[in-house]
């Protein structure tokens, strides 16, 4: 059975989080995902996941009218996709799907920063042509080659 992506979650460093509906994701790769089992403080085993690799391209103009707490040099509000530029924070990617289940993912952080994932890049590609909007692509990797390439994946069609 396959199962369809109703929304993602994303998390950022300072707890704020946004849902972005599937229609407004244009791509998502998830590499080596990996499953460990963790006892939370109630008491309970419950399934934590992490990966290598995340990449996310969205419908840039969708997401920018999600205003966040961030604020331009001009003291107003950034939207979401500018935001996720600027700030590059964000914690965990949650996937629900519309039969209700989720998979919380945390990506990963480079701790040389308390509040900037030293492992994440945005780039907003304007005037997207064949597919005719704006669009921005997210990385997130603890693979520092592939990072090191990051102008390379940025591009990727």
């Amino acid at each position: 059975m396959k199962n369809k992506l109703a929304y993602i979650e994303l998390t950022m460093e300072n707890v704020e989080y946004w849902n972005i509906p599937a229609k407004d994701i244009k791509r998502l790769t998830v590499d080596n995902l990996q499953q460990s089992l963790n006892l939370n403080s109630d008491g309970e085993i419950e399934k934590a996941y992490t990966c290598k690799t995340i990449i996310i391209t969205f419908d840039y103009q969708a997401i920018n009218k999600l205003k966040t707490f961030a604020l331009d040099c001009n003291g107003r509000n950034l939207g979401l996709g500018d935001r996720l530029k600027r700030c590059r924070d964000i914690t965990h990617v949650i996937l629900y799907y519309e039969d209700d289940h989720s998979i919380d993912i945390e990506v990963p952080w480079n701790f040389r920063s308390d509040t900037t994932n030293l492992n994440m890049y945005a780039t907003i590609n304007k005037q997207d042509s064949f597919e005719g909007c704006d669009e921005e692509v997210v990385l997130i990797s603890s693979d520092q080659d592939f990072l090191s390439n990051e102008s390379y994946y940025m591009g990727v069609r």
